[in-house]
């Protein structure tokens, strides 16, 4: 019971954590596969903060990358 309440808060926290910091760069795909991502590292239960954290980290990057590409081919 307590594990199971312990991974709603973590699921809340890092919700929040991610719309607070990224929701901007976002897409609703992106939204999706971040979320699905969160389930699978929360069910797997190693580190979760760190390894969630370096993944939105990696994500954003590829975001902005795609952003600068579009902005380039456009030019």
């Amino acid at each position: 019971m307590f594990r199971i309440y312990e991974n709603q808060q973590n699921l809340r926290f890092f919700w929040h954590l991610a719309n607070h910091c990224f929701l901007k760069e976002w897409t609703h795909i992106c939204t999706i596969n971040l979320t699905s991502k969160l389930i699978s590292i929360l069910a797997k239960r190693t580190n979760a903060a760190e390894s969630f954290c370096f993944y939105l980290k990696s994500e954003l990057e590829k975001i902005r990358s795609d952003k600068r590409m579009f902005l380039k081919r456009k030019i």
